[in-house]
């Protein structure tokens, strides 16, 4: 096998990145645009670089980099769903190549193409290189954090200027580069600040915190909160299954033998010392240890959602390490290994693809039915935040249609205390005397003019002769959570559909003319009696 690896592994290489490339393509612009994928969209198609940078401080915790690459993509390509997923495909299949560098250069061939195999027809890197998310970007970057780190360990020489660049990159990109800097930093000074030049490792750390200064009030001011009920306690065991075999594989007995399969030829790796290369082993898996560690205990006793797709990079270093313990079998084991976790990859990117189950609500599919029908002066309405930013990104971004889009949303009771409140307070009054009134940039803070709450909406709703409801079911209120896992499905209560027929203003002002059912969705027609 060996020589058989020897004389081909150029070739494998080649057939590996090609069919890991035509997956992460594949059926890019097919799945309609979801409710993370409208953030994307809103803030690229921003009257210019300076506007989204200030409306994206609004909500977002991270600095907008991806958010401003994804803008001048758009200027170039228009707005639909290629364009804006076409920065996250590039940045997956680029992944590729980095990450078989990353491997290559601590491991042995046989090693680095079962971990090529594993990550470039892993569902989980697929499904995250069609999402109009930073995610790709973030893994990309990260990867070149961890792979100067690495090298400067083994050989006891810092890489300073790449370590530095990456880590600017990576801080700009995804806050959760600061966690991951913290993770090195620890790692360097507890266990090997006899093996590096710390004065360079130091004066490094400080250029970096320089340019994070520029980030830093992103981060203080922080994102979204988690939902009330939600359930961490399970969240980084359900992200290793994802990690291993993707979303959109089922969990049951065969998948659960799958991941105690996996787990133990990943502890094999991690905790085995038949390996030259130990000390990038032990490295290895304290990284895919500490840095998700410290997001769960944040998300457990904090207001903070376990953040997903911001610990992409573990899930390629997780492949690492199981292709270590992979190369610890027989040849036949190693075959075997292998096929097994094709057939599991068959299986969840075919779910991916195919089965309705696990593709978004098809937003787009019924947008384009109800335009077609829609008189002039007709409005959508939406019981749901999904529903209601996928029509808006169709609606006002991609076909530029003049049709009032507006969705049904109580006043949520903001908390006037704490550092978050404190950075937003500071913001709202920078944000109205100086850019707004000073600068007249005209920053909406947030703020959507869209939202209507259920009173104005019954004072207003007379005026309307012609009504589209949307209403998510159970269904569609869920989708957008597959990606975080099971973990949302049991534990967390999210909103319930509404009941339309049961509205007042509808049985006192319309009649329902027709019902549309959707997978994830009804759309209801009403007509003013």
């Amino acid at each position: 096998m060996k020589g058989e690896i020897k004389n081909n592994g150029g070739l494998y290489l080649i057939l590996l990145f090609i069919a890991g490339a035509v997956l992460r393509a594949a059926g890019i612009s097919a799945q309609s645009i979801g409710p993370e994928e409208f953030t994307t969209a809103r803030f690229a198609s921003a009257s210019g670089i300076i506007a989204l940078f200030w409306e994206s401080f609004q909500t977002q915790a991270h600095f907008p980099l991806f958010y401003m690459l994804e803008h001048l993509v758009c200027m170039v390509f228009g707005y639909s769903e290629t364009s804006l997923r076409l920065l996250p495909l590039l940045f997956g299949i680029a992944s590729m190549p980095v990450f078989y560098r990353l491997v290559r250069a601590f491991f042995n061939e046989k090693i680095s193409l079962a971990a090529f195999f594993l990550f470039a027809l892993n569902p989980y890197q697929i499904y995250y290189s069609q999402q109009a998310l930073s995610a790709s970007m973030f893994l990309f970057v990260s990867l070149l954090i961890t792979y100067y780190f690495l090298m400067s360990v083994k050989y006891n020489a810092f890489l300073m200027k790449p370590f530095i660049v990456w880590s600017v990159i990576g801080v700009f990109t995804n806050s959760l580069t600061v966690i991951l800097l913290i993770i090195f930093n620890l790692i360097i000074f507890i266990r090997y600040r006899e093996e590096i030049r710390l004065n360079l490792w130091i004066k490094a750390q400080v250029i970096i915190f320089c340019f994070m200064l520029l980030a830093l009030p992103f981060i203080l001011k922080g994102g979204g909160v988690r939902l009330a009920g939600a359930s961490m306690l399970m969240a980084p065991f359900i992200a290793v299954k994802n990690y291993l075999f993707g979303f959109t594989a089922d969990f049951n007995f065969l998948m659960a033998a799958g991941c105690a399969g996996a787990a133990y030829l990943i502890i094999m790796a991690a905790f085995t010392y038949r390996h030259k290369n130990m000390k990038i082993i032990s490295l290895t898996a304290l990284i895919s240890f500490l840095y998700p560690a410290a997001l769960w205990v944040a998300s457990v006793f904090g207001k903070f959602i376990y953040p997903e797709s911001g610990l992409i990079l573990i899930a390629a270093l997780v492949l690492v390490l199981l292709a270590i313990g992979i190369s610890y079998l027989s040849r036949e084991g190693v075959m075997l290994a292998l096929s097994l976790m094709f057939i599991f990859y068959s299986v969840s990117v075919y779910n991916f693809y195919v089965n309705e189950k696990y593709k978004k609500t098809d937003y787009k599919k019924q947008y384009e039915e109800i335009v077609k029908q829609a008189k002039e002066g007709a409005v959508f309405i939406h019981s749901s935040i999904n529903s209601y930013q996928a029509y808006e990104f169709y609606n006002r971004i991609k076909h530029r249609s003049n049709f009032e889009n507006r969705k049904i949303q109580e006043p949520a009771e903001a908390v006037k205390k704490g550092l978050k409140y404190t950075v937003s307070q500071k913001w709202e009054k920078f944000r109205q005397e100086t850019l707004n009134g000073r600068f007249k940039q005209n920053i909406s803070s947030g703020y959507d003019p869209n939202m209507i709450t259920s009173a104005e909406l019954s004072e207003k709703i007379k005026k309307y002769k012609e009504v589209w409801f949307v209403k998510d079911n159970s269904t569609g209120i869920r989708q957008p959570w597959l990606s975080t896992g099971a973990v949302w499905h049991s534990d967390t209560e999210l909103e319930a559909p509404l009941n339309v027929e049961g509205l007042l203003w509808v049985r006192n002002y319309f009649n329902i003319k027709e019902t549309k059912k959707y997978y994830g969705a009804a759309v209801y027609k009403m007509e003013r009696r």
